[in-house]
């Protein structure tokens, strides 16, 4: 997982019906380094993966500016680690996701709900399944993308996408392993590796979306959990000759268009997953040399600055044209 350094100015978004002005603080990454940030449901979350000494796991900024630190301690546990993390609901709740060593020396997966201030509401084991990549649904079901902790990334039989309930019921889990063709071989996990970017979750107004570079495969489901598609989407061609285009990002629009942002050697773009093709369209990029999305905003990207002092903003894309000539 990349490292990331951002500094934020302030930026104005179209939230909840009405143009809101953010006033962050001027870097995001004041405990260490962090994974990409998450613009969800109105509020910004950064969760580190390098924490310093004594700080937080991970803040939720609001609009206001305002950041609220989270920890997270729990009895017996050792070596707490978070992979993951999406906002609950519009109040500003938190799911966090990763892995801890429990007392009997086993891997202990877990799922924890935070209120609105930070504080622990409920934890729950997921034995044995760890998720790497979290999302809330717009119905409250909360989806995890992850693999079998306990047996290794090649167990065929476990699945690889779970949805569960706000108190850990686990409401359906989808897409056996051996379903899935990694390009680096059945010992490869879609999830996990990283040759050809980070794999992603996401949600729009009625569907759940996974991309998988390991494997070139889109997964989509209804809020129900019902399979809408899964299908290999014909990887870009580099825009360096020679590299391989790296996914750092992909989002679901509220319209369900889906974007990713890829990199390929110093150069990177947005693109947009053609469905009729199967296969990725290169948009162009926004005025930003270098930009990161990190999440959506109704059917608008939110674009997150690599580069010190440039401005977050809001990204309308335009519809693909057609392919045809």
């Amino acid at each position: 997982m990349p490292y990331l350094i951002l500094c934020f100015a302030i930026f104005q978004v179209s939230l909840l019906g009405g143009d809101v002005e953010w006033a962050l603080p001027t870097s995001l990454n004041v405990d260490g380094p962090i994974r990409p940030p998450r613009f969800d449901k109105g509020f910004l979350l950064v969760v580190n993966s390098r924490p310093a000494e004594n700080a937080p796991l991970a803040r939720r900024f609001g609009a206001d500016g305002t950041s609220l630190p989270i920890r997270l301690q729990f009895p017996d546990a050792t070596d707490l680690k978070v992979y993951a993390g999406a906002i609950l609901d519009v109040q500003g709740r938190v799911v966090l996701t990763g892995l801890a060593s429990s007392s009997d020396n086993r891997p202990a997966p877990f799922l924890a709900i935070l209120d609105n201030e930070g504080r622990l509401h409920n934890v729950f084991r997921t034995n044995p399944y760890l998720m790497m990549h979290v999302a809330v649904a717009p119905d409250g079901a909360i989806w995890g993308l992850g693999y079998d902790c306990e047996r290794g990334a090649g167990l065929p039989t476990a699945e690889v996408v779970h949805r569960y309930r706000e108190d850990g019921t686990v409401l359906g889990r989808y897409i056996p392993r051996r379903e899935i063709e990694a390009r680096g071989g059945p010992r490869s996990h879609p999830a996990l590796a990283s040759t050809y970017g980070v794999a992603a979750l996401d949600t729009s107004r009625d569907r759940v979306g996974a991309f998988l570079p390991e494997a070139s495969l889109w997964i989509e489901f209804d809020l129900g959990g019902a399979l809408i598609a899964k299908t290999p989407v014909l990887s870009p061609t580099p825009a360096v000759a020679g590299s391989e285009e790296f996914f750092q990002g992909v989002y679901m629009t509220g319209d369900n268009r889906v974007f990713a942002v890829s990199r390929s050697g110093p150069k990177t773009r947005l693109l947009e997953m053609d469905r009729e093709t199967r296969s990725w369209r290169v948009h162009r990029t926004p005025h930003r040399r270098t930009f990161l999305s990190c999440g959506t905003d109704g059917d608008s990207l939110i674009a997150c600055p690599f580069e010190a002092g440039e401005k977050p903003e809001p990204i309308t894309v335009p519809a693909l044209q057609s392919a045809s000539p």
